[in-house]
């Protein structure tokens, strides 16, 4: 099985240059050394599907063969600039966006200059992947649903099933989503309300026991609930794709706030 590795990552910049004492130090480290188990897996490709990089009409597969420059992210501007160049696996973009296609799903490969890379994937690129494998990306298809996406990243896996070449996926998003409305100091971070923090907690706890058909079915109510991107669709797809099967635990390497929102990083045994 081509599957090497799979997780759920955070993808906010406060963990490129993160302030020392602050929680995201630990976040951004733990990131990191992920990075050293994915070379030590001897992965060549890594699949990132982010919350950040948004569909209306179906989805779209990165196909430019190299993304490079400067990123400032419109929300958190006052962070700086962050330079990001990844290579792009162009034969499993085009292996993606076939089977889907043939599949009855509506999709794009995108091949532009300039074309505006989310932050998410920059701040877990730029962690995890420091040797600089290829990568590819999938958008985030905003107006299906959790079960949708599910299939549609079911199809997705049987495509990276019939392949060797060994990969990583990667699945970008927050967990609650509600931030602090005003500046705080990164030392004094902290889950935002009590409710976020108990929910978050208990939906890392299904998943280290490998219950995640019960996380399947709170996903609508978590997500109304605390504001969880994109209603965890980011799950659903780490669901479909195999990453993330029934009855396998997984491995929560930390789970701080950011901003006041919930990040967790947890690795799901392929």
């Amino acid at each position: 099985m081509s599957l090497k590795f799979t997780a759920l990552v955070p993808g906010l910049p406060h963990l490129l240059h993160p302030i020392p004492g602050s929680p995201h130090v630990h976040l951004s480290a733990t990131m990191q050394k992920l990075g050293d188990v994915i070379r030590d897996q001897g992965v060549q490709r890594i699949l990132y599907y982010s919350s950040q990089w948004l569909s209306v009409l179906g989805t779209m597969v990165q196909a430019k063969e190299r993304l490079s420059g400067t990123h400032v992210d419109p929300s958190w501007h006052h962070l700086g600039s962050f330079d990001y160049d990844m290579t792009v696996d162009l034969s499993l973009s085009r292996q993606i966006a076939q089977c889907a296609t043939v599949a009855g799903y509506s999709t794009q490969l995108i091949d532009y200059e300039g074309f505006p890379v989310d932050t998410g994937t920059i701040v877990a690129n730029s962690l995890i992947n420091r040797d600089n494998v290829k990568v590819s990306m999938i958008s985030s298809w905003l107006y299906a649903n959790y079960n949708q996406i599910k299939d549609f990243a079911t199809v997705i896996g049987a495509e990276i099933a019939k392949d060797p070449t060994p990969t990583a996926v990667i699945g970008i998003s927050s967990l609650s989503g509600n931030y602090f409305p005003t500046d705080i100091d990164p030392r004094e971070d902290r889950i935002s309300a009590s409710a976020d923090d108990e929910w978050n907690r208990r939906i890392i706890a299904l998943c280290e026991q490998g219950v995640l058909s019960e996380v399947d079915r709170l996903a609508g109510d978590y997500s109304k609930q605390c504001r969880v991107d994109i209603d965890f669709k980011v799950m659903a797809f780490l669901r479909g794709i195999g990453a993330a099967e029934g009855h396998k635990r997984s491995i929560c390497h930390g789970y701080q706030p950011i901003h006041g929102t919930g990040a967790a990083i947890l690795e799901f045994r392929p």
